[in-house]
């Protein structure tokens, strides 16, 4: 398709909401590098009030930009299906045109209750599993969680702590910042002055 046709048709669209009147339209006009550019941003109720057309103009009313993007419904749902962007050069000419198509488009469909099981995860055996709203540990054996243990409690044959207690964090932070201070202390007395 040459530039000159290109360029003809992407106006047509983008002036085609003036020629529709069973639907809505709407217009925002907004001016640019102090009333050098004009831009006028389109939408209707079509496209579920999504902007449809966005084209930069001189106040000579050449086009510097134009931006076009088609809708579709999809579960109810509207998607850009389609966009068009085109930039134009200081001649008119087609500097920039790149079109974005996406297809196969699902959304909202019903997803099969196996994908929200553990053997969706392909756990390996003995993985750990741990449910932070119920505080419980869970093994995963022959495909199934298998209880392990409480939170905070002690491992059955190596009688070692799952998870150090608060307590003895707290102590732990407590013993190394009474270090810290002595080195300190230590130091800055000895230190020359």
């Amino acid at each position: 398709m040459p530039a000159g046709s290109l360029q003809i048709s992407l106006r047509i669209f983008c002036k085609t909401p003036y020629l529709l009147w069973k639907n809505r339209w709407y217009r925002y006009q907004r001016f640019l590098e102090n009333g050098k550019l004009e831009g006028n941003l389109f939408w209707s109720e079509i496209s579920g009030f999504m902007p449809l057309c966005d084209i930069l103009t001189k106040v000579s009313g050449e086009t510097v930009q134009l931006q076009r993007v088609k809708w579709e419904t999809v579960n109810s749902v509207y998607l850009p299906v389609e966009t068009l962007y085109v930039r134009y050069s200081e001649s008119g000419e087609v500097e920039h045109s790149q079109r974005m198509t996406i297809s196969n488009i699902k959304v909202n469909e019903p997803i099969d209750s196996s994908v929200f099981t553990l053997k969706s995860l392909d756990l390996a055996e003995g993985a750990m599993i741990v449910n932070n709203i119920q505080k419980k540990i869970y093994r995963y054996q022959n495909g199934e969680p298998v209880f392990f243990s409480k939170f905070y409690a002690r491992y059955k044959d190596g009688q070692k702590l799952l998870r150090v207690t608060r307590g003895r964090t707290i102590l732990v932070v407590i013993g190394f910042a009474m270090i810290s201070i002595g080195f300190y202390l230590r130091h800055s007395r000895t230190a020359p002055v």
